[in-house]
């Protein structure tokens, strides 16, 4: 079951991620709230290289995500005690991933969330994603459809959490 929620690179936030791209949950609007939430996110995940990581995931892994080839990821404890428990993510859980030019880890390409949110987007699952540059730049925030197709198409479990195999 743990296996079967692990198949992108975190999450954290397919192809389409990619561009600067900020959706209001079901609406669509871009209104500035998303990157709003995002900065607020962000703070929220200060210090996540202490975080917990998944047995058979610590440090750098190998991918086959449209995000890279490369990443590390860390899960805050809500997250953590469920994706142990192969259970559906919490309210309040976060996921975090690093995406690297190379195994070696020395250059982090961007930094990726997605938060379950309850309330947030019934479309999504409830699930925020954003996609950070490392000085916290907002690239992506929201419900943004590339984040939600794949997370959709690869997660059997309807968390949108999936990591590679």
């Amino acid at each position: 079951m743990l296996r079967a929620m692990m198949g992108v690179g975190l999450l954290v936030l397919a192809a389409g991620c990619g561009d600067k791209d900020t959706t209001d949950g079901d609406t669509g609007a871009t209104d500035g709230s998303e990157d709003a939430l995002a900065a607020e996110v962000w703070d929220e995940i200060d210090g996540y290289t202490g975080w917990g990581q998944l047995t058979g995931y610590e440090g750098i892994t190998a991918a086959t995500s449209v995000h890279t080839e490369f990443v590390q990821i860390w899960l805050n404890s809500t997250a953590l005690a469920d994706a142990e428990a192969g259970s559906v993510l919490s309210d309040g859980a976060i996921v975090v991933k690093e995406t690297y030019e190379d195994e070696s880890g020395s250059t982090i390409k961007d930094i990726s969330i997605l938060k379950k949110i309850d309330g947030y987007s019934a479309d999504s699952n409830d699930l925020f994603w954003a996609q950070y540059e490392t000085d916290g730049s907002i690239n992506v925030a929201g419900t943004p459809d590339g984040c939600v197709g794949c997370h959709d198409a690869e997660d059997s479990d309807g968390d949108g959490l999936t990591f590679n195999e």
